[in-house]
This record gives structure tokens, sequence and C-alpha cells, in this order.
């Protein structure tokens, strides 16, 4: 889903940037606005992307992944053209893998064909879940247990 920014003086007109960001990153992107220091325990998954706002040429991305979260609980990461769902619905626990390059209305679950990114998106999520985070910092405890794949609710 497209971002679009209008700051005028400070984001130029028709710029395009294709790296994706997501709603936490508003929290470290106004601490940076306004010259505050956000603390340790706050904005766990928050990078701020006024960098990209102003227009400043990066050799690296803003972060390693973006983490997503359905109001239901589920889970999903992002990196790159790859997206991981870690899907539970009450009778159905499943991975999904989209190519978002090439289908951008995951419609082509491409798990089984591509077990290598599942691993690595797999063990980057597990990361950040045991970090309490995706940022860098100290680790954080999760408030509530933060499976990938639930047991079905009984």
């Amino acid at each position: 889903m497209p971002c679009i920014v209008r700051w005028p003086g400070k984001v130029k007109p028709g710029a395009v940037v294709d790296e994706p960001i997501c709603h936490t990153h508003l929290l470290a992107t106004s601490a940076a606005i306004v010259g505050a220091k956000l603390p340790d325990t706050a904005g766990e998954d928050s990078f701020s992307i006024l960098p990209l706002l102003l227009g400043e040429k990066r050799e690296v991305p803003t972060h390693e992944a973006v983490v997503h979260q359905a109001a239901n609980g589920t889970l999903a990461i992002r990196q790159g053209k790859w997206k991981l769902v870690f899907l539970f619905e009450k009778d159905k626990q499943a991975l999904e893998l989209y190519d978002l390059s090439a289908d951008l209305g995951e419609t082509k679950n491409l798990a089984a064909a591509q077990p290598d990114v599942v691993q690595r998106l797999t063990r980057l999520m597990q990361k950040y879940i045991d970090d309490g985070r995706s940022t860098p910092g100290t680790k954080q405890s999760n408030d509530v247990e933060v499976p990938l794949l639930a047991s079905p609710a009984n």
C-alpha cells in the first residue's frame, strides 16, 4: 500500500522511495523530527524514516525487515521482495510466502518452493521475538507469549 507524504520545503514533490515502511515507523520518525530521543523501552519496532522523507541517499536499507501484525494476532515479516506470513486460524496453521515484486495480490504461496527463504525469515522473526524488538537496543520482554504458529483454540 503506498504512503503519500506532503511536507513543503522538506519532501521533494514527485519523489518515490521503494523501501517498505509501516505505521510503527511514525513514532521514531516523529521523535527524530522534533529532536527527541526515545527511551530504549519505547518504539521497539520503530525506525525513523526521516532520511527517506528528506531524500537522503542510503547505502543500506533503513531497517533489516518490517514486522506486521494483524488484529487477530497473525504475524508477518517482510524483507525486500519477500513477505512471510505465520498464519493461524481455528483449524489451520500455515506458512505463506509471497514474492511481492511479482505477486502484489498475494495469490501464489511460494513457501514450498522457497524453503531457504522461509527458514531465513523464520529465524529472523524468532530473533525479533526473542529480543522483544527489531531495532537495535537492549532486549525487551514481550507482554505476552508470541508464537509464530499458535495452537488451535480449544
